[in-house]
């Protein structure tokens, strides 16, 4: 997966920017990771066709495609599932 870009939906931006510095730094830096191998670090949801990203508490929701992450929402584990219903 060469080119592979990742892009922010408005939902996953807000939230991104609601976060402390240090948080969003951290959140960015599992990002850089998984754009080279995002099957590595993704992991599919059950009985969905959407894949997780887990930081400590925060998960972030995106579609997968060959040349392209498309984060549809970040947030907290105990309400980012919830918000799919």
């Amino acid at each position: 997966m060469n080119d592979l870009r990742i892009i922010l939906g408005k939902k996953a931006e807000r939230f991104l920017q609601k976060l402390p510095k240090e948080q969003q730094a951290r959140i960015m830096k599992k990002l850089e990771q998984a754009e080279k191998d995002p099957l590595r670090y993704f992991e599919r949801l059950e009985g969905r066709a959407d894949y997780k990203l887990r930081i400590g508490s925060i998960r972030i929701i995106a579609d997968l495609e060959p040349d392209l992450v498309a984060i549809r929402k970040i947030g907290h584990r105990k309400d980012i599932y919830e918000q799919k219903r």
